[in-house]
């Protein structure tokens, strides 16, 4: 081959698949539009969380019928098992977090959960992060569940 076969043949490389620098941005566009694609279809397909049962009035509220599914619904998509704490099952929230636990069995007043979503608490913002608030009727279950548990013994 001679120099100017050489020059064709790789002029031909770089038309059909550009220069690596053009290579890594239409590489880095097509990862960028993955990983969007990913999370939107994470968010269509997270699950949405069981129906909450009815409680009477001085009923106990419990993980399964209440607790659970609020949680599912509004908190496990960023704290499920991964990250700093999860709330994926009633053990894993009651043990707590990166910084330790966010119930205090029989006082919600003093639970990191709680006051959370009420407003920032402790330097951490408001939850659940960049949704809606949750109702008063679901702050008010929060409330009542950690106030009902059985405050552990000192």
């Amino acid at each position: 081959m001679t120099g100017t076969d050489q020059a064709t043949t790789a002029k031909e490389r770089e038309w059909r698949w550009g220069t690596p620098r053009q290579i890594g941005r239409q590489l880095a566009w097509a990862l960028l539009g993955a990983a969007l694609w990913a999370m939107l279809l994470g968010i269509l397909v997270a699950p949405r969380g069981g129906e909450i049962t009815p409680v009477a009035r001085g009923e106990r509220l419990t993980w399964d019928g209440q607790i659970y599914p609020l949680l599912q619904r509004r908190c496990v998509l960023c704290h499920g098992n991964s990250g700093g704490l999860s709330l994926a099952s009633y053990e894993q929230a009651l043990r707590g977090g990166r910084n330790g636990p966010v119930i205090v069995p029989g006082n919600a007043e003093a639970s990191l959960l709680y006051r959370t979503l009420l407003g920032p608490a402790d330097g951490i913002p408001q939850m659940p992060l960049g949704q809606a608030q949750l109702s008063p009727e679901e702050i008010g279950f929060i409330r009542d569940w950690i106030n009902q548990l059985p405050a552990a013994n000192p």
